[in-house]
């Protein structure tokens, strides 16, 4: 049988030894000088038909069968995944209202004083019965506006959602996206009965920084209140994952952040990272936001810098992007309107249908779920595909915005192989 090279390989040298890659198959495999040389010559004709280390090559996706279209091959994963009916993911916004007012939101103009109301909560909960017998995972996304402003609906909804999924044999996981503000004790409480797992909190630097960017609708600052909750509840708290906004104003932010938590002794729950402010809808000062690839390097920069970072190191194959462009998911407003993209939410000329009346299939719906970066000739013979797929499939209607590994990937693979060469246990 005749094989070919995949085209997503590529070689790397570290401490004289040599290692290769594979961007569709995350495989990473150590050389010798002679493998290496061969790889990079591109001429398998002199490997045995029983040579071990083509066998290898063959288990690492480092070479396919000669006849094997590569680009059909990630197209069919990224649709098995993006067409799955197992897990059932919904992001649920209880209400539009939110008690900040922060510069850079991208759903400015859609705010409103819309709560959940009991009508729109039961065809929520039929909603979800109509799906049980189909499916064997459920994952909620408490969202908002601010959705601690309706924590009893959240509370009320849970313990329905919880019940269906024992009674029907379905796991479930739920998380939330939170500006921390009401992350009270009784609250925090609360959360953990309705079996939060992980919350998404955002703090844009110390004090100064913070409260000139998150304040709340009458103006006042949001940072000490924050501070005090995360710390106060630390021991009953989820797993926090602290965003950090990030543009050309605060990038400082990050060391500072990253600071208050060790000095506080609460990395085991409290994990921050680097988000990346972009202006959505035209919602804030495009000029004041990072490149891509300047961000992509303040990430690779932060994570560098993290105790036991190699994990956080190596890059993540994408079978599909997210929820937007994955069928068996939805977002959901407080009136009961369903969106692909949370970026969406409260857009009426965005919605793809109600809890009322149904899912409809319009152009909105199509742009989402027909996105395919293997037919875009740029990303087609991009090396990054597998770890791309073309990027954001909201941005993507407007203009593709490349992979952070596009910028930092070989940086990424030489820090996790020496870090793992660093962490190797010594032999007794």
């Amino acid at each position: 049988m005749k094989y070919k090279l995949s085209n997503y390989n590529r070689v790397y040298s570290f401490e004289n030894e040599q290692y290769l890659f594979n961007a569709r198959t995350q495989a990473l495999a150590k050389l010798s000088l002679e493998e290496a040389k061969q790889i990079s010559s591109k001429d398998l004709s002199g490997l045995p038909a029983d040579s071990p280390f083509l066998s290898e090559l063959l288990y690492g996706g480092f070479i396919l069968q000669d006849g094997m279209d590569e680009l059909e091959l990630i197209r069919f994963e990224m649709q098995q995944s993006r067409f799955q009916s197992r897990h059932l993911t919904l992001t649920i916004a209880p209400t539009a209202d939110c008690n900040f007012r922060c510069v850079y939101c991208y759903e400015k103009g859609t705010y409103s004083h819309c709560k959940m109301s009991d009508e729109t909560a039961d065809l929520l909960v039929r909603f979800v019965e109509g799906q049980a017998q189909s499916i064997q995972a459920l994952s909620i996304c408490w969202y908002g506006g601010e959705p601690l402003l309706e924590m009893e609906r959240i509370a009320d909804l849970s313990k329905k959602f919880i019940e269906i999924c024992e009674k029907n044999d379905i796991s479930y996981n739920a998380s939330m996206i939170t500006n921390g503000y009401l992350l009270s004790k009784k609250n925090v409480e609360k959360l953990n009965k309705t079996k939060v797992s992980m919350i998404q909190v955002t703090l844009d630097g110390d004090k100064a920084t913070h409260d000139q960017r998150r304040f709340l609708s009458d103006g006042q600052g949001t940072y000490q209140t924050i501070i005090h909750n995360l710390s106060e509840n630390y021991d009953q708290l989820p797993q926090v994952s602290l965003r950090v906004n990030i543009d050309k104003t605060n990038v400082d932010s990050l060391s500072r952040i990253r600071e208050w938590i060790y000095e506080n002794h609460m990395e085991e729950k409290i994990h921050p990272y680097p988000g990346h402010v972009q202006s959505i809808f035209d919602t804030y000062d495009s000029s004041t936001c990072l490149e891509v690839e300047e961000y992509s390097q303040i990430d690779f920069g932060f994570i560098s810098e993290m105790p036991n970072h190699e994990r956080l190191l190596y890059p993540l194959r994408l079978f599909n992007c997210c929820q937007a462009d994955t069928l068996l998911s939805a977002v959901i407003g407080c009136d009961g309107s369903i969106y692909r993209c949370w970026d969406d939410i409260g857009r009426q000329d965005r919605k793809t249908g109600t809890l009322k009346d149904g899912v409809e299939v319009n152009s909105v719906f199509l742009k989402y779920l027909m996105q395919d970066a293997t037919q875009d000739q740029e990303c087609r013979d991009c090396f990054y595909l597998p770890l791309c797929l073309g990027g954001c499939p909201h941005q993507w209607q407007k203009q593709k915005v490349c992979s952070r590994y596009k910028y930092t990937l070989d940086e990424r693979i030489q820090g996790f192989i020496q870090s793992t060469q660093t962490n190797k246990p010594e032999a007794e």
